[in-house]
Parts: C-alpha cells; sequence; structure tokens
C-alpha cells in the first residue's frame, strides 16, 4: 500500500464505501488503517489531518471524491481499486502532480480469465439448458458441444485476455 515518498510503516487510508461493501477488507495489510467512509464528512478531525491515501471503489461518488481530497491536507496517494483509473480520471486531471495515482491493474487477472473460460463452457456446454430440464425432471437427449476447433475471440490486449 505504499505509493514514493509515503510511510510504509504505518498508514492511514480513506476508503470511499461502507465497509461492508467492500471486497478487499479481510485482505488490508496490517501495517495500513482503514477507514470507510461515504463522505469527508464522516471522518474525524484527527483521521482526516493523518490520512495519507485514498481508496476509490468503483462506483465511488466523483463529488465525495473530490470532498475527501479536499478534507485531506496530507493525502498524497489515490488508488482506483480496478484495474484501470477510468472512474477517477476526471478527479485525477484536477489533481496537482503531486497526488500520485495506483491501480489495481493485475489483481483480477487470473480470477476474470477463469471467469471468461467459465463463460464459454457454460454456453457452449448449454449449461442453462440443462437446469432447465434438472428443474422440469426432464431428461432431453441433445449433442452437447465441445470448445475444440472453435474460435474465440477476446476483445482486449491487457492482462486478462492474456490470461484467459
Amino acid at each position: 500500500c505504499a505509493a514514493p515518498g509515503l510511510s510504509t510503516i504505518s498508514m492511514l487510508c480513506v476508503v470511499l464505501l461502507p465497509p461492508e461493501e467492500w471486497p478487499g477488507r479481510a485482505s488490508a495489510p496490517t501495517s495500513v488503517e482503514l477507514r470507510f467512509v461515504r463522505s469527508a464528512s464522516e471522518l474525524d478531525a484527527a483521521d482526516a489531518a493523518a490520512a495519507e491515501g485514498i481508496v476509490a471503489v468503483p462506483g465511488c461518488d466523483i463529488g465525495a471524491l473530490r470532498g475527501l481530497l479536499a478534507a485531506l491536507p496530507r493525502c498524497a496517494w489515490l488508488h482506483s481499486f480496478s484495474a484501470g483509473v477510468d472512474g477517477i480520471a476526471p478527479v485525477l486531471r484536477e489533481t496537482p502532480d503531486t497526488l500520485r495515482a495506483s491501480n489495481a491493474r493485475g489483481a483480477f487477472t487470473s480470477s476474470l480469465a477463469e471467469y471468461a473460460l467459465a463463460a464459454a463452457l457454460h454456453f457452449n456446454k448449454q449449461v442453462p439448458r440443462c437446469m432447465a430440464n434438472r428443474a422440469a425432471g426432464r431428461w432431453e437427449r441433445f449433442t452437447m458441444n465441445v470448445l475444440r476447433g472453435k474460435t474465440l475471440g477476446l476483445l482486449g490486449y491487457g492482462s486478462i485476455p492474456g490470461g484467459a
């Protein structure tokens, strides 16, 4: 959780999302204290003065992010919890060059590549049809498709299509 010029021993990060909705809550490093908020008004003065970073979870409110940046005088790092920074790009364009930005590029490569393969199998093997037959108590004979010899098109050339 450390970016150049930031403390690597202890750091207070503000997560712009309620704690029950944040998927990375259990895996946060112990050297990082997290405060989960929806806006700057939910932070006490001591936390606002001490916070060095913000974690922006996809779908976070851009207005709230702007408010947090204005309320955190020591904030030197903004992390996008997605593979890109599209969701926070408007805010990044407005921030000083001293604010470091990072994203979760590569963090979801394996899981999303596996999901792409699972989806290919799901539709190729006609899983919805099989589930409907099972629910209806019906045995229907049909030819099960195979992926061998078929072409799969993957859009993009990042780590996710490469992993699939």
